[in-house]
């Protein structure tokens, strides 16, 4: 009989399991709630097994202590076991009751209480574990390949079999909850051959099989042959690999380069070619099953091709008659380039072809006025010759007489001058010491002289150029950024990216936008020697003109490729020019277009211009001291030997 509290007694039958009995009640037990709190209640230490299926039926054996007052009910979360029986004063035996998966307190409830609960009464009810999907799907047939299984109810496994054999090793993860699902398993594949399905056994039971558990073991793949077996350095080719278990290839290399699959089957692959390097490699494919071994059937043979159209020609006239052409060179394709052609052109017609040898520029002469002339280049390997590259920009030759004396000076942030055409440089013979970098140079009016500014203020002079003052050790709101003459050299200006401006000299001031708002900051300043005044120039495009000097127009407002970085006033102060970091030239009042860079590539950005006052054209110079010339003499450049820094600004 089992004792009935605060009810009738119920009608009980036994239940033999082992040699235990387990008390089932089969009738309607009354039962009080738990007995208020009193000393030294039931304590479980231990729960074996922790898991069992959300069926129930699974015998749990709960350990602790101080079971030896009547045990009034064992409670899995709220639900009674099925049975119970208490085997000592330190052991009962209980059935798992049927609950929802999840992982519930076993509660002991006796005269004294209710067991409190800890993590060492926790039980799990899973459900029949479930495999969904297994990655990869294929491995050797030696095994030993990592493998993750995905699916759900994996607590507690115990075997994972690969058909009938084992797994090497295996490691379970599972979700910290219910809904937490897929759980996943690691598992290290045995050796085997065919397809098989893979199972999960927990304490719950074996997981089904379906497609979904597949797994294939195979042979590592092997090349056969390859076709083509040779094509060009650039790749490109598109070839076939044939062999066997090619199925499931995650990579194909030509050496050590990885070529792009196109398609696949277990005997056939697709791919294109990588670039590579005259000679030859052996093509591998890569499958879950291991890596191709090199065979002679799987060699591919890289041959030299005639070289590749040189690209980025630009053709710019200097002086009188002549034009220097540079381009990109060429790519060799395999083979040492042995020569360029320049290809000139008349209009549509060819009237001269020169081998300029391994160079990337050359300067033609005797072209005629008013001509429209255009430049290919032609590039000449071990080969052969290769395709001729697209046309430069259309140049026509106006014949302007050349009598200019001057030619254009660059100088770079740490203070270097570099001087090309009739320029002279009058300073410094070694950099400055300098507590901020170089940012602009103005010259005199008679050209024997020039200054040099500073982004700190600090203005040096050189030649026959007078030093009226600078900002040089004073606090600045912003940076300067430009540095203009006044018309007779008898001062200048200084201008700070806030818009700022400083005046030396007779430069007189005129205004600024300092403490004014800015929708981009300034970046130059150009004096207007026939007014007096000067303009202000923004990285946006925007001009702001002080002192009488006219405004001719803007790029304020307008979407740029690039910023804009400087700006040149024509030489009778009736226009300017703006150029941008990609080379892009806009044109204001009568400042003629003569050309740009803008598309053209660059090796390094545009940093300034500055305008030739004896041709109306402008040259345009990079911080790597690369000069282009526009309807302007090209005297040089330092592209090749920058001079001691990178170049900031350019000046006649």
């Amino acid at each position: 009989m089992v004792e009935a509290r605060h009810g009738r007694v119920a009608r009980v039958r036994r239940i033999a399991v082992g040699a235990a009995t387990l008390v089932s009640v089969v009738g309607m037990t009354l039962v009080s709630a738990a007995p208020a709190a009193a000393a030294n209640p039931p304590l479980v230490t231990a729960v074996i097994p922790s898991s069992g299926s959300v069926l129930g039926g699974q015998l749990v054996t709960i350990t602790g202590v101080r079971f030896r007052s009547p045990v009034t009910s064992v409670l899995f979360g709220t639900v009674p076991a099925t049975a119970y029986f208490r085997t000592s004063n330190r052991s009962i035996t209980a059935i798992s009751p049927p609950h929802p998966s999840g992982t519930v307190d076993v509660t002991v409830v006796s005269a004294r209480g209710a067991s409190t609960v800890a993590a060492s009464d926790q039980f799990t009810y899973a459900g029949m574990p479930t495999v969904a999907s297994v990655s990869p799907g294929t491995g050797p047939t030696e095994g030993g390949n990592q493998v993750t299984i995905t699916g759900s109810d994996f607590t507690g496994a115990t075997t994972v079999l690969f058909g009938t054999g084992p797994a090497t090793a295996f490691s379970v993860t599972t979700g910290t909850g219910p809904g937490s699902r897929p759980d996943s398993i690691s598992a290290v594949a045995p050796a085997g051959s065919g397809t098989v399905d893979i199972t999960v056994t927990t304490p719950v039971g074996t997981s089904a099989v379906s497609p979904a558990d597949r797994y294939a073991f195979s042979s590592p793949p092997v090349v056969s042959s390859v076709s083509p077996s040779s094509g060009p350095v650039p790749g490109g080719s598109s070839v076939t690999i044939t062999g066997t278990d090619l199925g499931g290839a995650t990579e194909v290399d030509f050496g050590p380069n990885a070529a792009a699959i196109t398609a696949g089957t277990a005997t056939s692959i697709t791919a294109t070619a990588p670039a590579g390097t005259v000679g030859t490699v052996d093509v591998t494919v890569v499958t879950p099953s291991g890596t191709s071994p090199k065979v002679a059937g799987d060699q591919f043979t890289y041959d030299a091709t005639i070289p590749s159209a040189p690209t980025d020609v630009v053709a710019m006239a200097t002086g009188v008659s002549g034009a220097r052409v540079q381009w990109t060179r060429a790519d060799n394709n395999g083979s040492p380039i042995t020569g360029n052609l320049l290809n000139e052109y008349e209009g549509a017609t060819r009237v001269a072809v020169v081998d300029v040898g391994d160079f990337s520029s050359f300067s033609v002469a005797n072209l005629d006025r008013g001509a429209l002339y255009t430049f290919t280049v032609t590039a000449i390997n071990g080969v052969g010759r290769g395709p001729e590259s697209a046309p430069s920009f259309p140049l026509a030759v106006e014949g302007l007489p050349f009598t200019s004396t001057t030619g254009y000076r660059v100088v770079a942030s740490n203070g270097a001058v570099a001087a090309s055409g009739f320029d002279s440089r009058y300073g410094p013979t070694s950099p400055p010491h300098l507590n901020a970098p170089i940012v602009g140079i103005a010259s005199t009016a008679d050209d024997r002289g020039y200054w040099l500014a500073a982004a700190d203020g600090g203005v040096f002079a050189y030649g026959d150029a007078p030093f009226y003052g600078s900002m040089g050790g004073k606090v600045l709101n912003a940076p300067i950024v430009g540095i203009a003459a006044s018309h007779d050299s008898r001062g200048y200006w200084l201008v700070a990216s806030d818009g700022g401006v400083f005046s030396f000299g007779d430069a007189v001031f005129h205004g600024s936008r300092g403490g004014k708002y800015l929708n981009a900051p300034v970046v130059g300043i150009a004096g207007d020697s026939r007014n007096g005044g000067y303009w202000l120039v923004a990285s946006d495009g925007g001009i702001f003109a002080f002192g009488g000097a006219p405004f001719y127009g803007s790029t304020g407002g307008r979407r740029l490729n690039a910023p804009v970085v400087g700006m040149a006033g024509t030489s009778d102060h009736g226009g300017y020019w703006l150029v941008a970091s990609d080379g892009g030239t806009f044109t204001f009042g009568d400042a003629g277009f003569a050309g740009s860079m803008g598309g053209r590539h660059l090796n390094a950005p545009v940093v300034g211009m500055e305008d030739d006052s004896d041709t109306g054209g402008y040259w345009l110079v990079g911080s790597d001291g690369g000069v282009f010339a526009f309807n302007a003499p090209f005297y040089g450049s330092d592209s090749r030997s920058r001079p001691g820094g990178p170049v900031v600004a350019i000046n006649s």
